[in-house]
């Protein structure tokens, strides 16, 4: 019986032991990629693609870093960028650094899969404060919308930079070759962003970014 007891706590030990050592890797790697990812972000996006959730969420400030590189130099690719994004949805929000890393992702992936779409300085600017457009009538491909306050609802937007800076409410939007930004004057201050943040994000990764279809709200 003692030796059976001594067996049983000899394999016990070795998983505790094999556990620790497979948390200490990935922590290393997690680093080095970390590093890596100012001089090398392409690679290290492609590597991070192939990541599980598990993995990724240790590797949240590889991707971050990443993602703080000019986009037109990095030239994200759209299967690099959605392989990504679709194990993003999947990561615990509650993780540290999650909701600064994937709102940078966003504005990171999304500029570097339209690179044409105007500058956020671009004379063609519309603020869309307590409106209510459906379907059409106003033209709003090609510009700068900053989305602040009021209802679109059954629109198809294209080639444009979308400024989020308020609770616009989204009814089957779709954005096609569209550029992310958010501007929220106070979630800087909160230790997470607003309900009407959080789903559009979960909306906008799980569509893929270049080509996403929002509805947020009624």
């Amino acid at each position: 019986m003692g030796a059976l007891y001594q067996s049983f706590s000899h394999v016990k030990e070795e998983a505790e032991f094999r556990t620790h050592t497979d948390d200490r890797l990935t922590a290393i790697e997690s680093t080095l990629r970390t590093i890596q990812a100012s001089q090398m972000p392409k690679k290290v996006l492609g590597e991070l693609g192939m990541l599980n959730v598990t993995e990724l969420a240790k590797n949240l400030p590889a991707l971050r870093k990443v993602a703080e590189q000019p986009p037109s130099e990095v030239r994200p690719t759209e299967t690099a960028v959605e392989a990504v994004a679709v194990k993003l949805r999947q990561v615990n929000e509650n993780a540290p650094d999650y909701w600064p890393t994937v709102l940078q992702f966003i504005q990171f992936a999304s500029a570097g899969l339209s690179p044409d779409v105007p500058p956020r300085n671009s004379p063609y600017v519309t603020k869309m404060d307590d409106v209510y457009i459906s379907g059409g009538g106003m033209p709003l491909d090609g510009r700068v919308l900053i989305l602040k306050n009021g209802r679109l609802e059954n629109l198809a937007i294209r080639n444009s930079r979308i400024v989020f800076s308020g609770p616009m409410v989204l009814i089957n939007v779709t954005f096609i070759n569209c550029a992310f930004d958010f501007e929220f004057p106070n979630e800087s201050s909160q230790p997470l962003p607003s309900p009407y943040v959080r789903r559009t994000v979960q909306q906008l990764l799980a569509s893929g970014i270049v080509s996403a279809h929002v509805s947020s709200g009624g």
